[in-house]
């Protein structure tokens, strides 16, 4: 997803030419509407069936696909074996950071939205929450301080009893865990975890290691409700969300495809256009039916870790990197519109209906295809602004939000 990260790097070990994947980019702001229809439930108000099929069907290929775009060409600019001293990992870090500041900044914006609703509903605390919230991601040592603070006087007031520490921790971690900006911290661990294993030992096993993360994953998500059959597995899955709510992180979701990613990018592995697209329609098929099949049984907690999307992702990426197109402006374009229409269209979702309660249309707004619509068309008119606006003298700033 973060192709555009590329182009302001210098790599200590780069090709001579970056190769352009258009088509690749075009699929990425396809993703990005995609993603926007997600959490917005387009079909909401005429078909419970195509909204589902829309969310969790179509849509779940969509982050796969993501992290491993953002592996392949991260990888692209090294050659194994990786440098064994992490001072030669300049790329790495200078990738983390590009993202972390990206991360940083529309992490600012939400969290501000987030608190300024407490403010405005009366809420007690609104002022410390928009302070906490202001600067959660700058303060975030702060955070565990406080957290830490807390808790400490409390053990020694009262002894810490089992939920205090659950609260303890999972405040911890859930900074890490907002709403679609999840994607970000995620693909920074990911890509840190990998590097860090590929230094060490062979791709294979490491994506075989990767692959046995994804597996301890799926009990707390896709396949929570198998965990009955097995005792011993539902507690630790219990006591894991409990403190943790999500699997779906840096750890056991984005390691297998960014491992993937890295594989594809350092293999060269080229299977030609026809064989590619009909495994991608014959596995992103497979993967529409496993999630009816969830629907079905109502095994799922949470729709991420499906199995068919691992080789329908890949098999999207080998495909498209082989689709040649001619150069073309409108495919960069598309290509910071899309990471700009990901990340923006969160804001709209927070914003649009205290706009249109305001105004007194609140019933138009709950139409489901408009309340798409809307998001989508000010998402993108809001990415096309700043990606002008950025241009200018002294909003070069603006390049941090994409």
């Amino acid at each position: 997803m973060i192709s555009s990260l590329d182009e302001q790097m210098q790599t200590p070990v780069a090709k001579p030419k970056r190769q352009q994947y258009y088509a690749v980019d075009i699929a990425k702001f396809i993703c990005a509407i995609l993603v926007v229809a997600g959490h917005t439930f387009p079909l909401g108000t005429y078909s419970e069936a195509g909204d589902f099929l829309i969310i969790q069907g179509i849509a779940r290929v969509v982050v796969p696909f993501f992290f491993l775009a953002a592996a392949y060409l991260f990888f692209s600019h090294y050659q194994p074996p990786l440098p064994k001293s992490w001072r030669e990992a300049g790329y790495l870090w200078h990738y983390i950071e590009r993202i972390g500041i990206l991360y940083f900044f529309w992490s600012i914006i939400c969290y501000s939205l987030i608190a300024l609703a407490y403010l405005m509903n009366g809420v007690g605390n609104g002022s410390l929450q928009f302070m906490r919230s202001f600067f959660a991601i700058a303060a975030y040592p702060w955070i565990i301080v406080d957290y830490a603070k807390y808790s400490v006087i409390s053990w020694w007031q009262s002894g810490m009893t089992g939920p205090q520490l659950t609260n303890f921790i999972y405040n911890i971690v859930y900074t890490f865990n907002q709403f679609h900006l999840w994607y970000f911290p995620s693909l920074m661990m990911g890509i840190v975890i990998i590097y860090a294993l590929l230094r060490r030992i062979r791709i294979g096993w490491v994506i075989a290691i990767s692959a046995i993360l994804f597996l301890l994953g799926t009990p707390a998500d896709t396949y929570y409700g198998i965990t009955v059959y097995v005792p011993p597995v539902r507690v630790w899955v219990n006591q894991y969300i409990s403190m943790f709510y999500t699997t779906r992180n840096g750890v056991f979701y984005a390691t297998l495809f960014i491992s993937i990613g890295a594989m594809l990018a350092w293999k060269n592995i080229q299977i030609r256009k026809n064989r590619s697209r009909l495994i991608f329609i014959i596995s992103f098929s497979l993967m529409i039916v496993e999630s009816q099949i969830l629907r079905y049984y109502q095994i799922q907690r949470d729709y991420n870790f499906y199995f068919f999307a691992i080789p329908a992702a890949i098999f999207l990426l080998l495909w498209l990197k082989e689709i040649k197109l001619k150069e073309n402006p409108i495919y960069r374009w598309l290509r910071e519109m899309s990471v700009l229409v990901y990340c923006s269209h969160g804001v709209f979702i927070f914003i649009l209906p205290v706009v249109f309660s305001r105004l007194g249309f609140s019933g138009f707004y709950s139409n489901s295809l408009i309340r798409f619509a809307s998001v989508f068309l000010l998402s993108l008119g809001f990415s096309a602004l700043v990606f002008w606006l950025e241009k200018k003298p002294n909003l070069g700033f603006l390049r941090n939000l994409h």
